[in-house]
């Protein structure tokens, strides 16, 4: 009996696609928490779906050892929203994260409810990107790029 081994259909999918993340502008400013994205369900978007509101420019990354060397760059985040309605032409997105405060009657008596986030502590003597940028660098606007957001 003569056996017979079956390759199996693997589905290739450039790279490219497989990456590829929808991107938009905000086009209106509903509020202080919602936003209106010129991308709808025509463009792929769906309610739930993340989008990152970005600057449009980028901060550059230089090389410790080499401060004139510019190793890359990274975009700018200014919030991250989340669509709650999809028309075909456009979405409608809001803020969503909280970071839950410090429970217990002694927190509330001391006044630590308030949300807050965990940071990490910066060395003496140096500053953090974000710290140089004004409130108008992170700003939302119209016009303001907006990327879906993927987590990794």
């Amino acid at each position: 009996m003569r056996q017979v081994y079956l390759r199996p259909q693997i589905q290739k999918v450039k790279k490219k696609d497989a990456m590829s993340k929808i991107t938009g502008k905000v086009a209106q400013l509903l509020d202080s928490r919602e936003l209106v994205i010129n991308k709808g369900s025509e463009a792929g978007v769906s309610d739930g779906m993340r989008f990152a509101v970005l600057s449009s420019e980028t901060h550059s990354i230089t090389d410790p050892d080499n401060p004139d060397q510019i190793i890359g760059s990274l975009p700018i985040t200014k919030t991250i929203v989340k669509v709650t309605e999809t028309q075909p032409k456009m979405a409608i997105a809001k803020t969503f994260r909280t970071i839950p405060g410090s429970p217990g009657l002694f927190n509330y008596a001391m006044g630590v409810t308030k949300d807050r986030v965990e940071e990490y502590m910066v060395a003496s003597g140096q500053q953090t990107f974000r710290e140089t940028l004004s409130e108008d660098d992170l700003a939302v606007g119209v016009g303001d790029i907006v990327e879906e957001y993927k987590d990794s």
